[in-house]
This record gives C-alpha cells, sequence and structure tokens, in this order.
C-alpha cells in the first residue's frame, strides 16, 4: 500500500462540483462537537492546494523494479 498525497484545485472543478464542496464544508462547520479532524478537513478543503511530492513516487518505483 502506498501514500501518495495530492491536492485539491477549485479552479478546475466544475461548478456542480464546486457547489457541492461548499455545502459539504457548510454542513462541516455547522457541526457541533467537531473533532481535530473535522477541523483539519475544514482548513484544506476551504481552498486550492498542492501536497504532491515526488518522494511519494519513489517507493512505487522501487517496488515496481523489484518485480523485474
Amino acid at each position: 500500500m502506498f501514500y501518495c498525497p495530492g491536492g485539491f484545485n477549485y479552479e478546475k472543478m466544475s461548478t456542480t462540483s464546486k457547489l457541492m464542496m461548499k455545502v459539504f464544508i457548510k454542513t462541516l462547520k455547522a457541526k457541533k462537537n467537531k473533532t481535530a479532524e473535522d477541523e483539519v478537513m475544514i482548513k484544506m478543503i476551504s481552498s486550492s492546494y498542492d501536497i504532491s511530492d515526488i518522494k511519494y513516487i519513489e517507493p512505487i518505483l522501487e517496488c515496481l523494479n523489484e518485480g523485474n
């Protein structure tokens, strides 16, 4: 199993997807007794971000090379 974080780009989303995300964010913000994970999610999906890094691909390449 590999962990490959990516990002979130509102500029490339369709209007429908943007609207659904806004509703989801409002729902999370309105939630009573928010967990720390909820707060992080709200912060992360409130705007576009990119946390991709080439270092996440290296273990995948190593695994593929071992199979040859």
